[in-house]
């Protein structure tokens, strides 16, 4: 799977956020900026099973912008949706992100599989 992402990002131009054990996060600068600066203090956290010759499964980290419209954040393609799966996109988020500490975060998910002890981990006042 890591070579599909490597493969990808050369064909397309896009610079990986993180590649590890086959689990690969893809965000934009772009995307941050506009979180930062146009965003509600809110993500949304879901997942979904992918389809096809590959499966996996497919993690994504949306936020609302100003006029209630979905802003997409993040994506991360894994191989299962597992505690270990959503520490690691939580905290490849935190990263990219850089959002101010003294800021707090509201976060809305279906409470999944490993995601609410991901959240206390990287987000304790989210």
């Amino acid at each position: 799977m890591r070579d599909i992402f490597r493969e990808y990002a050369i064909r397309e131009g896009v610079t990986l956020g993180r590649v590890k054990n086959d689990n690969a996060v893809l965000s934009f600068q772009a995307l941050k900026q506009g979180f930062l600066e146009g965003c509600r203090p809110f993500i949304g956290l879901d997942g979904c099973h992918l389809k096809g010759p590959y499966g996996g499964v497919l993690l994504s980290a949306v936020a609302l912008e100003a006029n209630s419209g979905i802003f997409p954040l993040a994506i991360c393609i894994c191989e299962k949706e597992t505690k270990w799966s959503w520490k690691w996109f939580l905290n490849s988020l935190k990263m990219f992100l850089q959002f101010p500490e003294n800021r707090h975060l509201c976060f809305m998910s279906d409470r999944q599989k490993g995601l609410v002890k991901a959240l206390q981990t990287y987000y304790p006042f989210g």
